[in-house]
């Protein structure tokens, strides 16, 4: 009565008056502007930098076996069951990890360490990049068995398997599994 002079009555008169607040809100107009975006961006930036601040560099390299990348590389692990669990807040994770190449993994984790890893360490952190993976994962084209890996275990771990394979259409040949 006191914003419109009028006597709302009925769903529909409240509805509209109803969809004019939410319209006129602060909260709307940033969301429209992207200001309420970048606040959240920045927020969440600043949240997992300081949660991150008392983790240390891990610079990993496979004793045997080279690393996928995934198309969502860089991941929170959790490394308490089978297969490892990857994508949650970094609050629970025990790890962020992300592969730079076939060789080389860099994450932070409990404490500052540069050295090799064993293979069923490395067919976890593949793994994880597998089930993360919107659509494809990717390795160098001299990989061995890698293809093999990524396909088997698409088809065992992920609940709706995409195919993870598809040829390169780029002159370069770099090998998408």
């Amino acid at each position: 009565m006191r914003q419109t002079g009028l006597h709302l009555t009925g769903t529909d008169a409240l509805s509209a008056f109803a969809e004019r607040l939410v319209e006129q809100s602060e909260v709307t107009q940033d969301f429209g502007s992207g200001a309420l975006f970048r606040t959240s961006i920045e927020s969440m930036f600043h949240k997992v930098r300081a949660e991150s601040s008392n983790w240390y560099l891990e610079v990993l390299r496979p004793e045997s076996g080279q690393f996928l990348i995934g198309d969502n590389p860089a991941l929170t692990v959790r490394r308490d069951s089978t297969p490892w669990r990857c994508n949650m807040a970094i609050g629970d994770a025990h790890s962020i990890v992300l592969p730079i190449g076939p060789r080389h993994l860099l994450a932070l984790g409990r404490q500052n360490v540069a050295g090799d890893i064993p293979r069923a360490s490395v067919n976890q952190l593949n793994t994880v990049q597998v089930l993360a993976a919107d659509r494809y994962v990717y390795m160098h084209p001299r990989s061995t068995r890698l293809e093999a890996f990524a396909r088997e275990t698409a088809k065992r771990w992920r609940p709706n398997p995409v195919s993870p394979y598809r040829a390169s259409t780029s002159a370069a040949g770099s090998k998408k599994s």
